[in-house]
C-alpha cells in the first residue's frame, strides 16, 4: 500500500512539473486585446467564460463564441478523440509559429484540455471577403494585395516544408483564413492538416480526392504522394476569385488577363514546372507597383 502511494505520489510531481514546464515555456507570456493585456489562459479561467453562440461544427472541431472578461473569444473544441492527432496538431503548430509569425496566423491565447482559445475576428473567414470588398467598391489594386497576402501565407507554410491539405474545393480552402478586424489582411486559422515534406511526399488524407480544384496528382485514381505544389495550382482559382467581383464585366477580364502569365505556369500539368511561391508574390507585387504609379 506504501509503495503504491508513493508511486502515486510520483507520478503527481512529475505531472506537475511537466504542467508547469508547458506553462513556463508557451504560456509565460502575455497577449493584449481591447481591453488591456492577461497571462494566457488556462482551466482556470474557464469559470469565468459565458457561451455566445456555436459558429461552426466541424469534423475535427466545434467553433464557438464565447464571452471572457467583457470581450468576445472563440474556444475551438475537440470533436471526438478519434481527431485528438489533428486536434494536437493544430495546437502544437500555433505553438510553434506563435512568437515569430503572428502576422500570418491566428494568435493563441490559451488552452484548457481539448479546447484552445483564440481571438474573435468579427468579419469572419474569406468567404465574406468578396462581399466586403464589393461593399468597399474595391478596385483591382486593393483586391491584388489579398492574392499577394494569400501567397505570402503559402510561402511561409512552405518554408516549414508544410502544404495545406484542407483545401480540395475552393470554399474549403478559403475556410481556413481569417479577415482581420481592419478588414485588410487575413491570417491563417487552421493548422491541423499541414502534413511536411521534409522526408518526402505526402498525401492529403485517406479519401480519394476529386473535382478540378484539386491538383491533377492529387486526383483519383492517381495513387502516388505529392508535394507542396498542389498548393500552386490553386492559387489561379482562389486569387480569380478574390479580383472577381461577380458581375463578369470586361474591365476584370482584362485585368485578369495581367496575371495569365504567372497563373498558366501554376496550372502546369507537371508539378516540378510550377512556381514557387516566392516568384508569384514577386509578379503579384510587380503588377501591383504597375497599378499604382
Amino acid at each position: 500500500m506504501a509503495l503504491k502511494f508513493f508511486i502515486f505520489f510520483c507520478f503527481v510531481i512529475v505531472l506537475f512539473h511537466v504542467t508547469f514546464f508547458i506553462k513556463s515555456k508557451y504560456f509565460s507570456a502575455q497577449f493584449c486585446l481591447t481591453f488591456g493585456c492577461y497571462s494566457y489562459l488556462d482551466c482556470n479561467d474557464v469559470q469565468f467564460m459565458n457561451p455566445i453562440r456555436i459558429l461552426a461544427r466541424g469534423t475535427v472541431k466545434n467553433i464557438w463564441l464565447i464571452e471572457w472578461n467583457h470581450q468576445p473569444l472563440v474556444m475551438s473544441t475537440l470533436t471526438i478523440n478519434d481527431f485528438k492527432e489533428d486536434f494536437q496538431a493544430n495546437i502544437e503548430n500555433l505553438i510553434k509559429f506563435r512568437s515569430e509569425n503572428y502576422r500570418f496566423i491566428i494568435e493563441l491565447l490559451g488552452v484548457c484540455g481539448n479546447s484552445i482559445f483564440t481571438p474573435y475576428y468579427l468579419y469572419g473567414d474569406m468567404n465574406n471577403l468578396r462581399e466586403i470588398l464589393n461593399a468597399q467598391n474595391s478596385n483591382f489594386a486593393n483586391r491584388l494585395s489579398y492574392c499577394i497576402r494569400y501567397v505570402e501565407i503559402l510561402h511561409f507554410l512552405h518554408q516549414n516544408y508544410m502544404v495545406m491539405c484542407d483545401s480540395n474545393d475552393l470554399t474549403k480552402t478559403l475556410s481556413q483564413y481569417l479577415i482581420t478586424n481592419d478588414d485588410r489582411l487575413i491570417i491563417i486559422n487552421d493548422m491541423d492538416a499541414l502534413p511536411q515534406t521534409i522526408n518526402g511526399s505526402i498525401k492529403c488524407g485517406h479519401r480519394p480526392i476529386f473535382g478540378e480544384f484539386s491538383a491533377p496528382e492529387q486526383r483519383y485514381p492517381n495513387n502516388e504522394g505529392y508535394d507542396h505544389k498542389t498548393d500552386i495550382w490553386k492559387v489561379p482559382d482562389v486569387c480569380h476569385w478574390i479580383i472577381n467581383d461577380g458581375r463578369n464585366s470586361k474591365s476584370i477580364s482584362f485585368q485578369l488577363r495581367l496575371l495569365d502569365w504567372i497563373h498558366q505556369k501554376c496550372k502546369s500539368l507537371k508539378p516540378d514546372k510550377r512556381p514557387e511561391t516566392i516568384e508569384i508574390v514577386k509578379f503579384y507585387k510587380l503588377i501591383f507597383s504597375m497599378l499604382n504609379k
